[in-house]
């Protein structure tokens, strides 16, 4: 009896061990499956972002990307360093379940600028550029329809269009297509209330009983733009005026009561270009 019970013993430990090393086997089988199709999915969809960066980013992430907002030239300068970027897949790190995997892709020549506020024509803010290489950590994630997608994409906006929110970018001559605090700090100089009899700046910051309000914005360079200047009063806007700054230094705001004379309050004026604010006035009390 004994013996007999011994070979029984031997033969359920190794129908044991055959089961588990087949349960084994067919697991890794299964994870080597679902990582394959992984990266199969990463790398149409990497692939794709490289031909069409917005799109693709925006229709396979489940999560809401954030693009920022760009001028034409910002946008073509940030497509130009994509296009000259490369990536590699190093490596794929599946869950037990098969349905989550962390890929790590290794993207080359990304590019991000040292300043601050970099300001400069094209071909200027492209020496400017600093080219390194980033590691991302991408989760993928399998649908209830067994189809793939990106849990959350924004860390490719925020490597290859956030770095080109900051650079002001100058045409041919010199004028701005987007304004950054570097070009205001460049150009604005100061401003002045004028009186509306005698037309020059007033002493203080206060007028009464008026139906025309002046304030002069001073640049240190001539300016060839189109501004929109808002008068406002205790912090709404009463009035809109738009200066085309002409070849001048100063952008004169002038602005006339539509009835009587202004009501009281503290005043200023907000010049925009672009809807961009470039100068806030000092405050003027009218009484």
């Amino acid at each position: 009896m004994k013996n007999k019970f011994s070979v029984r013993k031997s033969l359920a430990t190794v129908l044991i061990t055959v089961m588990l090393f087949n349960i084994t086997g067919c697991s890794d089988f299964l994870r080597k499956i679902a990582t394959q199709k992984v990266e199969d999915y990463v790398v149409t969809a990497i692939n794709g972002f490289f031909e069409h960066p917005v799109d693709m980013i925006t229709s396979n992430s489940k999560e809401e990307v954030i693009i920022p907002e760009l001028t034409e030239q910002q946008e073509q300068m940030a497509l130009n360093v994509i296009a000259g970027s490369a990536y590699e897949i190093s490596k794929i790190k599946i869950n037990d379940k098969r349905d989550k995997a962390v890929v790590t892709l290794n993207f080359e020549n990304c590019a991000y600028f040292e300043e601050e506020f970099p300001i400069g024509k094209v071909d200027e803010l492209e020496d400017m550029l600093v080219y390194h290489d980033v590691d991302i950590d991408l989760t993928v994630l399998r649908t209830e329809d067994h189809q793939w997608i990106f849990e959350d994409l924004n860390k490719l906006s925020e490597v290859f269009f956030n770095p080109f929110e900051s650079p002001c970018i100058l045409d041919e001559d010199g004028n701005p297509y987007n304004i950054n605090e570097a070009y205001i700090n460049l150009v604005y100089v100061d401003n002045y209330w004028f009186d509306p009899l005698m037309d020059n700046p007033i002493a203080g910051s206060s007028l009464r009983n008026t139906d025309y309000l002046k304030c002069v914005i001073y640049f240190n360079r001539p300016m060839n733009i189109t501004c929109t200047a808002e008068l406002l009063c205790n912090g709404d806007v009463v009035a809109t005026y738009e200066v085309n700054i002409d070849g001048h230094v100063t952008a004169d705001c002038h602005f006339t009561a539509e009835s009587g004379n202004f009501s009281a309050g503290t005043y200023s004026v907000v010049l925009s270009y672009n809807g961009q604010e470039l100068v806030t006035s000092s405050s003027l009390t009218v009484s």
